[in-house]
């Protein structure tokens, strides 16, 4: 919190004020002024190369292209999760302790220098550079919340899906209309999870998806930009709190639910 309150204050300060007097007991020395998130919003860009030329990202774009990344990550990786924790919760099928197992290692062990191998299986199979091929990159339930799913599951009596069935309900009609709504609490509060982590990635997008720059690497390319609008450490930070605000809609829209505890329900005695 004391980050925060410091980043907004320091991102209100005039840029010549603050590098030639600095700040005073925490607080800029002249008046507080918006012109940085001007100037950050105005400023903010991403250079696409390539042999047709050159392209310049703004930053509406830039939000667009992260709200669809995270947005479609979050979703796919969330329901791909939940799904398969269902499954192995509660079909006792063989392949389900060896699912739950290569979970448990998969946390476990670090995977570390991943990412020129991905970039060579994608570029392989056609996929690189593509939305597409990164969201579905992104399905896979190999991730804590499948621990968080499959204790879920596990709580919840099969009382649900006995009646369901007797009433000639099949199994994805009980998953779909009877478990899914139940879950409903514990998917949302996942989805923003996820969507959160996704919003702050920069790395992945950068290497496996070069022509659709999120706001992330906007705020990593300001270290490197050579505009001298951007040069003032005020601007630099106004640029951060800018792409913060999502997030921080989000927290203070669901602080109870990213908070708060999960619980199950919905038989009667």
């Amino acid at each position: 919190m004391i980050v925060l309150i410091w980043s907004a204050i320091t991102s209100l300060t005039n840029g010549n004020a603050y590098e030639l007097e600095g700040m005073k007991y925490g607080f800029p020395v002249e008046y507080f002024t918006f012109e940085n998130y001007k100037t950050a919003y105005l400023h903010l860009k991403i250079t696409l190369y390539s042999a047709a030329g050159s392209v310049e990202v703004y930053t509406p774009q830039l939000f667009l292209n992260s709200l669809v990344y995270a947005a479609g990550s979050a979703l796919l990786i969330s329901f791909v999760t939940c799904t398969v924790a269902y499954l192995t919760s509660k079909y006792p099928f063989k392949p389900s302790k060896i699912i739950y197992n290569v979970v448990l290692i998969v946390m476990i062990v670090p995977i570390v220098g991943e990412l020129p191998s991905m970039t060579q299986m994608l570029t392989r199979v056609g996929l690189y550079d593509n939305l597409f091929g990164l969201l579905l990159m992104r399905a896979s339930f190999t991730n804590m919340y499948f621990l968080v799913f499959y204790a879920y599951f596990k709580g919840i009596p099969w009382s649900y899906g006995e009646s369901a069935f007797i009433d000639g309900a099949g199994h994805l009609r009980v998953y779909l209309r009877i478990v899914m709504p139940l879950a409903k609490s514990i998917f949302l509060t996942v989805f923003l999870l996820n969507f959160i982590v996704f919003w702050n990635e920069y790395q992945i997008p950068m290497v496996l998806l070069p022509s659709m720059p999120t706001i992330a690497q906007g705020v990593y390319s300001v270290r490197l930009s050579f505009d001298s609008a951007l040069a003032y450490t005020p601007s630099k930070i106004a640029v951060g709190v800018l792409a913060c605000i999502p997030i921080l809609v989000i927290f203070c829209a669901f602080n109870r639910r990213l908070m708060g505890n999960l619980s199950v329900g919905g038989l009667k005695g």
